[in-house]
C-alpha cells in the first residue's frame, strides 16, 4: 500500500487497502523479527513531510557543525593573544646591523633583569664565586674580564676553546650575518648577556631562555636563535595594541553571528522535525485505528483487546519521537562528531591521532549499553501494556467488578504487571548508569592524555598553543556528541520495536474486511437468509465445533425464533449472518448470493441488530443514533426515535438530542438504552432484523415499551429472534430449536408444543414449571407470560455476561433529566459547586510528590550528593581550562611539569565523574521507576474506590482514566 498526498499536499490518505495482499508493508514483517527497518519507518511520510525533514536535517547538520567551527575560530583567536607578546618583543628588538647596535640592545635588556632571579641563577652555577663577586661589585658590563681564566688565556687574553664554542653556539646563531662584528674579541663577549650563559655539565644554557627567566619577559621568537623573517611569515598577527583590538572586534562579531545562526538553526531544526513527526504520527494513529476496525471478530477473540487499545496511546508516541525529534538530535550530534574530528585532524593531526584512540572504547560501550537498554525498554513497555489492558478491562466493566467486590483482586492483578515493568526499568537504570560512568571516565581520561601530549608538541614547536586547544576541544565536543547521539540512536531502536507492533496490525490482511470495496452491491434486497450445511469453530476454541452442519432458511418478511440451551449456537448463527465470521464449511446466503461474494459494508447496512446489552458510546444521543446512518438528518433521527418509543423521554431532557449518555450509556436506564439501540438499528431502514435477547435484561415496564418498539420494526422485515419470552416466541412465524450445533425442530409455537416428546416443549415446561404436555397459559398475558423460556445465554452470546437489575423507568427518566440539567449550568457555577463539595483538586506541591518516595530516601540522598558533586565537576573544569589557557604561554620544563599536573587532575576528574555519573543516573532512575509504579498503583486503587456517580462524569470515562494511568504517571517521573 502507498500513502499518497491529497490535493492540498498536506494531509494524506491511504490507497484502497481492502484487497487481500495489498496491505502496506507486508514485506516489513518478514525483514525483521520484532523491529521495523529504519527506512520503513517513514512509510507514512508525505512529500511535504520529507521536505520538512530534509530541511530540518540541514539545520541539524548546521547546528551540529557550529560548535566545532566556533572552537576552531577560538583557537585562532587564542593564537593571536599568545603570539602578541612575540610581536611586541620583536618590534622593540632592532635587527642588529653591527656589533654596536647588538651590544646596545643587550645592555638595555640587562637593565631589566630581576636581581633576585640573577642571584637565584648564579647561585647554582659552577662559576658561583666569580659571578657572586661580579654581582656584589655591581659589575654588569664586564662579568668575565679578559683576565678570567675561564674566558681567556691569562697570557694572551685570547678566548679559550670553551668560551669560543659558546660564541659559535650562541652569538653566531643569535646575530647571524651582522656586519663588522668580531665574534670572538668584541666587547659584546664580555657583557652580562653571555655571563648569564653559565656553564654546567650538560653544556651552555641557551642564552635567550636565561634572558627570559632573568627579565620575566617572553622572548619566544628568539629562543632558538634570531629569525628576522618571523614577522613577515605571520602577517595576520597584530603589530600593535590597536591592531589587536581590531582583530578581537572581528572575532567578537563573528562569534555573535555564529550564536545568532545557531539560535535560528536550532529553532528551525526543532520546528521542522516536530511538524514532520506529528503529521506522520497522526497518520499512523489513523491507520492503526482503521486497521483495528478492519479486523474480523476471530482476530479479536485471540487478541488482548485492552493491550491493543493501550498501544494507540503509547507506541505512536515512541515512533514519532524516534523518527522525528530524536533523529534530528542524532543528525546534529553525528555531524558535530564528524566535523569535530575533521577539524581536529586539520589543526593538528598528531594530537588528534593520539586522542581518537579512545573512540573505539566509546563506540563499544555505547553499542552494548544501547542494546541492553533497548531490551529492557521493550520488556518494560510490554509489562505496562499488560497493565493497561487490565485497567481498560476493569474500568469498562466497573459495575460488574464492584458488584462482586473484585476491587482488591483486580488491583493485585494490575500491580503484578507493574512489578514486572518496574524491575525492567530498574535494570535499565542500572545499565544507563554504567554507560554514563564509562562515558565520563573515558572522555575525561582521554582529555588528560591529549592535553599532556599537546604540551609536549607545543614545547617542541610542532604545534601552537591555540591549535592544541582547538584539537583538544574538538575531540571533547566530538566525544560528547557521540555520547549524546547514543540515546537518540536508542530511541530509533525503540521506534523500530514500537513500529513493528503497530505496523504488524496495520499490515495484517483481514479475512473479513468491512472497509473493503470489493464484492457485489445489488440494487435491491428482499431479505431472504439461508444457512446451508454450516460447520463452524471459534478461533479461540479450535477444538470445539459449535455448528455441525446447521441448515436454516428464513424467507422474505418471515420472523424466525431460535431457541435452545446455553451454548448451543444460537448467537453464532446471528454472528454468521452478519458475517462476523466465515464458516469452515457450508454457505451463508443472502438473496441467493453467498455473503462472501457481497460487499461487506453494503450487506451490513441491510441488517439491523439489537443485542441483549446495547453498547452506547460516550457521546450525545444524536451521535449515537447517527452511527446507524452517518448522513441522517435530525428529522430522520426523530422519526427513528418515534418508531423505537424513545422520542418522549428524549424530548423531556433539557438538551434533548444533545444529551450526553455517559460512558457506555451509564446515564440511561436499561430500557432507554435498548430503545436508543433500536432507533440506531432502524434508522437506515434495514431489510433484515437480528434480535439477540433484546429484552432479557429488562424489568417488566421497560420490556413492555421495548417489546412494543420491536413489534413495530419487525413488521415487513425478515427477522431472526433469539428470545426467552413466550410473548415473542408465540408470535413468530417459525420456531427453530437448536441443539448441539444443529436445528432439531422447526415449527410454530403451537405446532411444537403439540409434540409430547419434543425438545421445545421440554424447554418450555422446564422454565414454566408446568406438567409435560401442558401449556403455559395466562389469559392476562402479564407476569406468567413473561417468565423465562430459556436461561440467559453465555459464551459467545454475551460480551459482558451479566444481567442488569431493572430500574423504574419513570424515576430513571427523571434522574436523567436532572443530570442533563446539571451539565447545562455554566462553568462558574460548576466551580462554585465543586468548591462546596470539596472536589476541586489543587496542584500538588513538590513536597507532596516527594513524600511518595520516602521509602527510597537513602537512594535520594545518594543521588542528590552525586548530583552536587557532578555539578561541581564542571566549574572545576572551567578553572582548569583557565589555567590551561595561561599554560601555553610557557615553555620548557615548567610547561611540561604543569601540564603533567593538570593531566593528573583530569584523571581524578575522570574517576570522580565516572563514579558520580553512575550513582546519579541509577539513583534517580531507580526512584523514577518506583515512583511511577507507585503512582499508577495508588491511582488505580483510588479509582476503584470511587462511587458510581463519579464514573458517570464525562471526564471520568474508562478511556480517559486509562490514558491518565498510562501517560500522566510517567510524566511525574
Amino acid at each position: 500500500r502507498k500513502v499518497v498526498p491529497t490535493s492540498d499536499g498536506d494531509e494524506t490518505r491511504a490507497e484502497d487497502d481492502s484487497k487481500p495482499g495489498n496491505n502496506p508493508g507486508e514485506e516489513v514483517v518478514a525483514e525483521a523479527e520484532g523491529k521495523v527497518p529504519f527506512g520503513k519507518l517513514y512509510r507514512y511520510a508525505s512529500g511535504q513531510d520529507k521536505l520538512l525533514m530534509i530541511i530540518g536535517g540541514i539545520f541539524a547538520t548546521a547546528i551540529g557543525s557550529s560548535l566545532p567551527i566556533f572552537m576552531m575560530f577560538f583557537g585562532d583567536l587564542l593564537n593571536i593573544f599568545l603570539n602578541y607578546n612575540k610581536v611586541v618583543a620583536c618590534a622593540q628588538f632592532p635587527i642588529p646591523s653591527n656589533a654596536s647596535s647588538a651590544k646596545s640592545f643587550m645592555d638595555s635588556l640587562v637593565t631589566s633583569f630581576d636581581p633576585v632571579r640573577v642571584q637565584e641563577l648564579v647561585s647554582t652555577s659552577p662559576m658561583y664565586d666569580i659571578a657572586q663577586k661580579a654581582y656584589e661589585n655591581g659589575s654588569y658590563t664586564f662579568f668575565f674580564p679578559p683576565s678570567t681564566t675561564l674566558a681567556s688565556n691569562s697570557d694572551s687574553g685570547v678566548l679559550n676553546a670553551a668560551f669560543k664554542q659558546m660564541y659559535d653556539d650562541q652569538l653566531g646563531n643569535t646575530v647571524p650575518g651582522a656586519t663588522g662584528l668580531d665574534r670572538y674579541n668584541s666587547p659584546l663577549a664580555n657583557s652580562l648577556w653571555y655571563t648569564a650563559c653559565s656553564f654546567n655539565n650538560s653544556g651552555f644554557i641557551p642564552s635567550m631562555q636565561v634572558a627570559e627567566y632573568l627579565s620575566g619577559t617572553a622572548l619566544l621568537p628568539f629562543s632558538g636563535g634570531w629569525n628576522e623573517t618571523w614577522l613577515e611569515e605571520n602577517p595576520s598577527y597584530p603589530k600593535d595594541g590597536e591592531a589587536l583590538k581590531q582583530q578581537a572586534y572581528f572575532y567578537t562579531i563573528l562569534f555573535f553571528s555564529l550564536a545568532a545562526a545557531m539560535f535560528i538553526a536550532g529553532y528551525m531544526r526543532m520546528a521542522f522535525w516536530k511538524m514532520a513527526g506529528e503529521r506522520q504520527g497522526m497518520r499512523i494513529r489513523q491507520a492503526y485505528f482503521r486497521a483495528l476496525l478492519r479486523q474480523e471478530m476471530g482476530w479479536y477473540d485471540v487478541s488482548k483487546v485492552g493491550e491493543l487499545g493501550a498501544r494507540l496511546s503509547g507506541d505512536p508516541v515512541a515512533i514519532v519521537e524516534g523518527i522525528a525529534e530524536k533523529l534530528g538530535e542524532f543528525i546534529q550530534n553525528t555531524s558535530a562528531f564528524v566535523i569535530s574530528i575533521v577539524i581536529a585532524f586539520l589543526q593538528g593531526w598528531q594530537l588528534a591521532l593520539v586522542m581518537t584512540t579512545v573512540l573505539p572504547l566509546l563506540g563499544i560501550a555505547t553499542f552494548m549499553t544501547t542494546k541492553l537498554m533497548g531490551s529492557f525498554a521493550t520488556k518494560s513497555a510490554a509489562a505496562y501494556g499488560e497493565a493497561g489492558a487490565v485497567a481498560q478491562e476493569v474500568l469498562s466493566s466497573i459495575r460488574t467488578v464492584v458488584a462482586f467486590s473484585g476491587e482488591n483482586r483486580e488491583s493485585e492483578k494490575y500491580s503484578k504487571n507493574l512489578v514486572t515493568a518496574e524491575k525492567a526499568g530498574i535494570r535499565m537504570a542500572l545499565v544507563g548508569g554504567l554507560m554514563m560512568s564509562l562515558l565520563n571516565f573515558i572522555i575525561f581520561a582521554a582529555n588528560g592524555l591529549g592535553f599532556y601530549v599537546g604540551a609536549i608538541f607545543t614545547n617542541e614547536g610542532v604545534m601552537e598553543g591555540g591549535d592544541v586547544l582547538t584539537v583538544f576541544f574538538a575531540i571533547i565536543i566530538g566525544s560528547f556528541s557521540l555520547g549524546q547521539a547514543s540515546p537518540a540512536f536508542a530511541a530509533l531502536g525503540k521506534a523500530g520495536g514500537a513500529a513493528y507492533r503497530i505496523f504488524t496490525v496495520i499490515d495484517r490482511t483481514s479475512s473479513i474486511n468491512p472497509l473493503s470495496k470489493d464484492g457485489k452491491v445489488p440494487t435491491h434486497t428482499d431479505g431472504e437468509v439461508e444457512l446451508k450445511n454450516v460447520v463452524f469453530k471459534y478461533p479461540s476454541r479450535p477444538t470445539v465445533t459449535v455448528l455441525k452442519g446447521l441448515n436454516l432458511q428464513v424467507k422474505k418478511g418471515q420472523t424466525v425464533a431460535l431457541v435452545g440451551h446455553s451454548g448451543c449456537g444460537k448467537s453464532t448463527v446471528i454472528s454468521l449472518v452478519q458475517r462476523f465470521y466465515d464458516p469452515l464449511e457450508g454457505e451463508v446466503i443472502l438473496d441467493g448470493v453467498d455473503v462472501k461474494d457481497l460487499n461487506i459494508k453494503w450487506m451490513r447496512q441491510q441488517i439491523g441488530y439489537v443485542g441483549q446489552e446495547p453498547v452506547l458510546f460516550a457521546t450525545t444521543i444524536l451521535e449515537n443514533i447517527k452511527l446507524g446512518k452517518e448522513d441522517a438528518s435530525e428529522a430522520e433521527v426523530w422519526k427513528a426515535l418515534d418508531i423505537a418509543n424513545a422520542s418522549k423521554f428524549v424530548r423531556d431532557l433539557p438538551d434533548q438530542l444533545l444529551t450526553s449518555v455517559g460512558d457506555r450509556g451509564v446515564q440511561l436506564s436499561g430500557g432507554q438504552k435498548q430503545r436508543l439501540a433500536i432507533a440506531r438499528a432502524i434508522i437506515c431502514d434495514p431489510k433484515i432484523m437480528l434480535l439477540d435477547e433484546a429484552t432479557s435484561a429488562l424489568d417488566s415496564e421497560s420490556e413492555r415499551l421495548v417489546q412494543g418498539a420491536l413489534e413495530t420494526i419487525m413488521e415487513g422485515r425478515t427477522t431472526i429472534v433469539i428470545a426467552h419470552r413466550l410473548s415473542t416466541i408465540r408470535h413468530a412465524d417459525a420456531v427453530c430449536v437448536v441443539d448441539d450445533g444443529v436445528i432439531v425442530e422447526v415449527g410454530s409455537h403451537d405446532e411444537l408444543m403439540a409434540k409430547d416428546d419434543g425438545k421445545y416443549k421440554a424447554l418450555v415446561n422446564a422454565q414454566t414449571g408446568t406438567m409435560l404436555g401442558g401449556d403455559a397459559k395466562d389469559s392476562s398475558g402479564s407476569s406468567k407470560e413473561t417468565d423465562s423460556v430459556l436461561p440467559l445465554t453465555g459464551e459467545e452470546e454475551s460480551i459482558d455476561g451479566g444481567a442488569k437489575t431493572g430500574v423504574d423507568e419513570k424515576n430513571r427518566e427523571e434522574t436523567l433529566a436532572v443530570t442533563s440539567a446539571t451539565h447545562a449550568i455554566d462553568n462558574e457555577e460548576k466551580k462554585e459547586s465543586e468548591k462546596k463539595d470539596g472536589t476541586v483538586l489543587t496542584k500538588p506541591k513538590f513536597s507532596d510528590v516527594a513524600k511518595l518516595s520516602l521509602s527510597e530516601f537513602h537512594v535520594l540522598i545518594a543521588g542528590v550528593l552525586a548530583s552536587i558533586i557532578d555539578g561541581v565537576i564542571y566549574p572545576v573544569f572551567s578553572i582548569v581550562f583557565g589555567e590551561i589557557l595561561n599554560l601555553f604561554s610557557l615553555q620548557g620544563e615548567e610547561l611540561l611539569q604543569r601540564a603533567g599536573f593538570y593531566s593528573l587532575l583530569f584523571l581524578i576528574l575522570a574517576a570522580v565523574g565516572g563514579l558520580v555519573g553512575y550513582f546519579q543516573y541509577f539513583c534517580f532512575g531507580y526512584m523514577g521507576e518506583r515512583l511511577t509504579a507507585r503512582l499508577r498503583r495508588l491511582a488505580f486503587r483510588s479509582i476503584l474506590r470511587q462511587d458510581m456517580a463519579w464514573y458517570d462524569k464525562d471526564e471520568n470515562t474508562s478511556g480517559k482514566l486509562t490514558g491518565s494511568l498510562e501517560m500522566e504517571a510517567a510524566l511525574v517521573r
